[in-house]
């Protein structure tokens, strides 16, 4: 290979690596969204929309080409914390099913 190939090789990889993308090119990588800390930085606030709305859900940023930092969403309460936290809070009436017949004549049929 000559230089000049040699050379054109070595700059493709690095515009590649550490390629300014805009929100429409982003590299994906598997299910996560790969961006640069130039990107980052200037769209922080879209980034963490993405995050937020679910449309994404993690974004790498990377230094160099290089993962270093996993954007997810913060859920500050833990699955076991979740689930279950009404319980015995609340009562139902005893009688709670007496108007099931009435209620499935209202939509067309029998429960």
């Amino acid at each position: 290979m000559n230089s000049l190939a040699m050379l054109m090789l070595i700059l493709y990889n690095m515009v590649k690596k550490t390629s300014m993308v805009k929100s429409d090119h982003v590299e994906k990588e598997g299910k996560a969204m790969q961006v640069n800390i130039l990107e980052a930085k200037t769209n922080l606030s879209n980034l963490v929309r993405l995050i937020e709305t679910g449309k994404e859900e993690r974004i790498i940023i990377a230094r160099y080409g290089k993962p270093v930092v996993k954007m997810v969403v913060y859920n500050d309460a833990p699955v076991s914390k979740r689930i279950g936290v009404a319980k015995g809070k609340l009562k139902s009436p005893v009688d709670l099913d007496r108007h099931n017949d009435e209620i499935a004549e209202l939509f067309g049929g029998a429960l």
